[in-house]
């Protein structure tokens, strides 16, 4: 007789795809895995997976190994895959700041996707259009399996040794699909649910993966409809706050109301045997956005110290960290994104700012000021997922500086037709031709500036002088 130890509902989604995983244990202690349908509209999708794993496992068997399955009554049964998660590896890679190691294992990855046989040029169908909506690629980078399993996302593949396994093929389609898309997904998603900013910018992963801008954009869109077509009319939990346009408010915070009133910092110690509850203290905030100076003090003993912001979302802007001999210490990792060199974004609950204790001091000073404003975390929240905010500003830089230089130009054509050194008409056509170009960069760098990055920095850096001044 077999036992579940683990269930999982994905019921947030439309009833013809809401499904239960489940883990059991048989009297030998042997797992196995098994997905049903949650609704009676859910049947045909749940057989549709051992279909799925019929077609994949001849398309995929010199590429990736495939999860056995098979059904029973009216659920999908599988093996229950050994390894290591390829999301785990590259995890480590990270905490390793092994970036090399990380480029190596995705690009093997990118290679695997891009080898899958036989393969098409991508078109689109109205089995596509259903699901992803409408999307056209230049045919020499548009290739296409017959059968797509679009959710091969690290976390769903099992190395072992040199072996590669694909453990879920839910989310898998016999009509063409880009296969640069499943790559993208697989970055996405990776991007968002581990730490890999600390190494890359998202730039520098699709640059990695030979994905354009023009591509990533239609990719995006795709992802946008499949989510939509996955959910049918529903709205996920993930989705309810901003539905409902109230505060998401900490479990905890119901539970211990009088210590989780105000928001609030918290320091952690770690002295060899990692972070705990027990080893940390709590500093209460003064009001929100004013400059704070924080002393922590520190013993021989402390190897890190972990500085939490915030007790959830919010924006930091450190002025300095300095140790007890004056000297300037370097933020070792932190779970938020970099806006500048000394502004976090953390779009996270709980929010992590990690220090490297030296031998010999006694203390850390951190001076920095602290926003959790709830309208200023929802306008950054999509933007910096996706956005490099120095290639935005070069690119706006360079227009300017085009802009200032065909004006010169102009100055100088005007200076040579009074001087007669130059013919009327070829004058007036040279400037024509530049004044039409200023138009062109005028209307380029009026895009970056009205754009999300510039329209936050803006923002961020008034509220930063706002504060500053304040405090003089």
């Amino acid at each position: 007789m077999k036992t579940v130890v683990f269930a999982k509902y994905s019921n947030d989604r439309a009833d013809e795809f809401a499904i239960c995983t489940e883990i059991l244990k048989d009297e030998n202690g042997k797992k196995s895995i098994r997905k049903r349908p949650v609704e009676k509209e859910g049947i045909h999708h749940v057989q549709g997976v051992y279909e799925n794993y019929l077609k994949l496992k001849r398309q995929y068997q010199n590429v990736f190994g495939v999860a056995a399955c098979q059904m029973e009554a009216q659920a999908a049964a599988f093996e229950f895959v050994k390894g290591t998660a390829l999301s785990a590896i590259l995890e480590n890679y990270i905490e390793q700041g092994e970036k090399d190691r990380i480029e190596e294992l995705v690009r093997d990855y990118c290679n695997r996707i891009t080898s899958i046989e036989p393969k098409a040029i991508f078109h689109v169908t109205e089995e596509f259009r259903k699901v992803f909506g409408d999307a056209t690629f230049e045919k020499e980078q548009s290739s296409a399996a017959e059968i797509t399993d679009i959710d091969l996302i690290f976390e769903n593949i099992m190395i072992d040794a040199e072996s590669w396994k694909v453990i879920d093929y839910e989310w898998s389609f016999a009509f063409l699909i880009p296969e640069k898309f499943v790559i993208y997904r697989s970055i996405l998603y990776w991007f968002l649910k581990q730490n890999v900013s600390q190494l890359f910018t998202w730039q520098e992963l699709m640059e990695l993966v030979s994905i354009t801008e023009e591509e990533e954009e239609k990719f995006r869109k795709m992802e946008a409809n499949f989510q939509k077509y996955v959910i049918g009319g529903k709205i996920p939990v993930r989705d309810m706050t901003e539905y409902l346009g109230t505060k998401a408010i900490p479990f905890s915070a119901v539970l211990h109301p009088e210590t989780e009133a105000k928001d609030r910092m918290q320091v952690y110690y770690n002295s060899g045997k990692g972070f705990s509850e027990q080893n940390s203290y709590f500093i209460p905030h003064t009001d929100e956005g004013e400059m704070e100076e924080i002393r922590i003090p520190v013993s021989e003993n402390e190897k890190e110290v972990r500085f939490d912001p915030s007790m959830g979302k919010c924006v930091v802007y450190i002025e300095s960290i300095q140790d007890s001999n004056g000297k300037k210490t370097a933020i070792k990792w932190c779970n938020g994104r970099w806006l500048s060199k000394q502004s976090i974004f953390f779009e996270e609950e709980d929010p992590q700012i990690l220090v490297e204790i030296e031998k010999g001091i006694s203390y850390l000073e951190i001076k920095c000021m602290v926003a959790a404003t709830t309208a200023l975390i929802t306008e950054l929240s999509d933007v910096t997922k996706f956005y490099d905010y120095g290639k935005v500003k070069k690119t706006a830089e360079e227009r300017k500086n085009e802009i200032e230089e065909l004006n010169e130009q102009i100055v100088q054509y005007e200076e040579k037709q009074k001087q007669g050194i130059i013919r009327l008409e070829e004058q007036g056509r040279q400037i024509d031709e530049m004044r039409k170009l200023i138009m062109i960069r005028e209307d380029e760098l009026m895009y970056h500036k009205n754009g999300l990055w510039y329209r936050f920095k803006n923002k961020l850096r008034n509220w930063k002088n706002r504060i500053l001044h304040r405090n003089r």
